[in-house]
């Protein structure tokens, strides 16, 4: 349990609960209650196919440039040519205000949220009184819930209001308060400084939405007027907010009466029904690096941090929020996107989208291990969703069949190369790295129906881009070309370039997809002219480039521009595949190349500092481990426990 004694003032401090589809960060405070709402389908944009020009029509004439030497120019030709649009953004859906009549001075305030049970509870004393305030978000009933109590009988008053940052309006129907409103058609990420019309609704064609509450109360009053839910004299209420959107279908608003409706009419089961149902989740393992009562606080923890010290009961509790951020952001719905559920900005850092190229697998590498496998199968089945548009992206961009998908992706299936630079907006590999992440699901479970209905199917996909993707050198070698190795550059002709053929991460995904492909293929007794291709191909594939000692970024020794860039992606062959785990030699070079990247600050943000964490796992080096956890948790962690920088 996560316990505080001062109020929450931003989101860096508020409590987060979910179910998946639905996200809440609960302030928790005795004068006004604030609650951020989310929903995981809430986007900028709409279907439609994106105009640009054709990619196809250059790639040719790139690769004829990298295998003539001309990387600088290669880069210039995609970068003028080859990328597609930004992802649109996840957006924040409202915020529920829970204001308090009556603004004495209060005492004894405390709240909490238990990892366990998915509850975020606030208590506090006023004028000789004890008012309780808990708070969930139902999987079960699909519902927000607050529940507002008091000792004496009748001594709570207060004021609901719902409010929205998109365009909205606030309507009341009956009992219920109505926010109904609409998302922009498009929104520019937030890292386009100067965007002279960043938040665009131009044709009214973006998702429109509704948030509706209700109060149940057990004695007083309540009414809505003019926007607001009133609520006088009762001894506990209990509000509860359901939401809906057209992002499925146009009937958003009779969901979402249809939802809040069927919950209040099982009002008195649903708490118990949504803490049955998340300790079903969250009961399967703990950890426990201290014996004394689990209960953490935070407070504290934030002063012995700022003080340069690290208890090892926060290293505990990390592990345990970990886990209860995955159950609340991945359970239904979308998989867990850049910020898991919760968002609150307008435009959200890096658009709240899909990072493939680091941050969605990471969502999920702890999944498997921590005993959490129906999370993970959440990414699977968006994948299955996804395919289709990666289909498109591959054949008409790259004119190779499977299906693909670069760094960027949302809610609306981009899935081509995204606007701006090479380095991080030509990558069609996100689609390869997530299939190494999907075949844990079969390799934890040895559910063999499970690979056949699901996951196979994606992996063969996968392989028929690989299959296609690769082309021959001058020396009969299969490569990749182009390639980037996820946003670094090196020095090329004085300027910095990310482009060349056969980055060190393409040739550990591309292998290690074909391994598991064949061993798929071996598990479900299955022969094909794509897996005789596949072998063929893995046998032949240029491989790793190692220079004195070090196993490189690209195929040649370029220098590169950021010595200790942020990204690992040259060491995926280590963690997360184990590629070269079974090679003393390679498993050498590329401790090399990962001491090379720390010396010069490497794995500073947190993410990065993770990934540093688990490679240095994997060579063995604990004391290593142990200097990096410490430093993630004084540099990255904020109040509330979570890590988040923009920069």
């Amino acid at each position: 349990m996560l316990r505080f004694t001062q109020e929450a003032r931003n989101p860096f401090e508020a409590l987060p609960l979910g179910n998946g589809r639905l996200g809440a960060l609960v302030y928790g405070n005795a004068h006004c209650e604030r609650a951020i709402l989310n929903e995981d389908t809430l986007w900028s944009g709409y279907a439609r196919v994106r105009v640009k020009e054709r990619p196809l029509d250059h790639l040719a004439e790139a690769r004829r440039l990298l295998f003539a030497g001309e990387n600088l120019k290669a880069k210039q030709l995609i970068e003028q040519h080859m990328l597609g649009e930004f992802s649109e953004s996840y957006m924040p859906m409202g915020e529920l205000i829970l204001s308090n009549r009556d603004r004495s001075p209060f005492t004894a305030f405390s709240r909490t949220l238990s990892l366990d049970r998915s509850v975020a509870t606030t208590t506090y004393c006023q004028n000789g009184n004890t008012f309780k305030r808990t708070a969930y978000v139902s999987a079960p009933d699909d519902v927000f819930v607050i529940r507002w109590e008091s000792e004496k009988p009748g001594a709570l008053s207060f004021d609901v209001h719902v409010t929205s940052q998109l365009r909205s309006t606030v309507l009341v129907d009956g009992n219920d308060l109505v926010l109904d409103g609409q998302c922009p058609d498009h929104v520019e990420p937030n890292y386009v400084v100067n965007a002279p019309d960043p938040v665009v609704y131009d044709e009214g064609r973006g998702l429109r939405f509704c948030v509706r509450c209700s109060a149940v109360l057990t004695d007083g009053s309540s009414w809505c007027q003019d926007g607001v839910l009133h609520v006088e004299n009762t001894t506990a209420c209990t509000i509860v907010c359901s939401a809906a959107n057209t992002f499925h279908d146009g009937r958003y608003r009779e969901r979402c009466a249809d939802v809040l409706h069927k919950a209040l009419a099982n009002i008195g089961q649903l708490a118990q029904r949504h803490i049955d149902d998340f300790l079903r989740l969250s009961g399967r393992m703990t950890l426990s690096l201290m014996d004394d009562e689990s209960v953490y606080d935070m407070e504290t923890f934030s002063s012995q941090n700022a003080a340069g010290t690290v208890a090892v009961k926060q290293y505990e509790m990390l592990f345990r929020l970990g886990r209860y951020l995955s159950i609340c952001s991945s359970r239904q719905g979308l998989p867990a996107n850049l910020q898991g559920v919760w968002n609150w900005d307008l435009r959200p850092a890096w658009s709240g989208n899909w990072t493939t190229n680091i941050n969605l697998p990471m969502n999920y590498w702890p999944v498997e291990s921590c005993a959490l496998p129906e999370c993970g199968e959440q990414l699977i089945y968006w994948l299955e969703t996804i395919i289709p548009y990666g289909e498109r992206a591959a054949l008409a961009d790259l004119g190779v069949h499977g299906w693909c998908m670069h760094h960027n992706v949302d809610a609306w299936g981009k899935t081509d190369a995204t606007k701006k630079e090479a380095r991080f907006g030509f990558w069609p590999m996100a689609g390869v790295w997530l299939c190494q992440q999907i075949y844990r699901r079969y390799t934890y479970s040895n559910d063999v129906e499970f690979l056949r209905e699901h996951i196979y199917p994606i992996m063969e996909g996968a392989v028929r881009f690989c299959v296609d993707w690769l082309i021959q050198n001058d020396k009969g070698e299969w490569v990749t070309c182009p390639s980037t190795s996820p946003e670094n550059t090196f020095w090329f002709d004085g300027e910095a370039c990310s482009v060349a053929v056969s980055s060190t991460s393409d040739i550990a995904m591309i292998a290690e997809l074909f391994d598991n492909f064949a061993e798929a293929c071996a598990v479900l007794e299955i022969d094909s002219e794509l897996l005789r291709t596949a072998q063929l191909k893995r046998a032949g594939m240029k491989w790793f480039a190692i220079d004195d000692g070090m196993l490189l970024e690209w195929d040649q020794p370029f220098e590169p521009v950021d010595p200790g860039h942020r990204h690992f992606s040259h060491l995926y062959g280590c963690y997360p595949g184990d590629l070269c785990m079974d090679d003393p030699a390679l498993l050498e070079a590329s401790r090399k190349a990962f001491h090379h990247r720390l010396d010069h600050g490497g794995g500073k943000l947190g993410w990065s500092r993770t990934w540093a964490m688990a490679l240095a796992a994997r060579y063995g080096e604990r004391p290593l481990v142990d200097e990096l956890l410490e430093s993630f948790v004084l540099t990255s962690v904020k109040k509330n426990g979570f890590d988040f920088y923009v920069a």
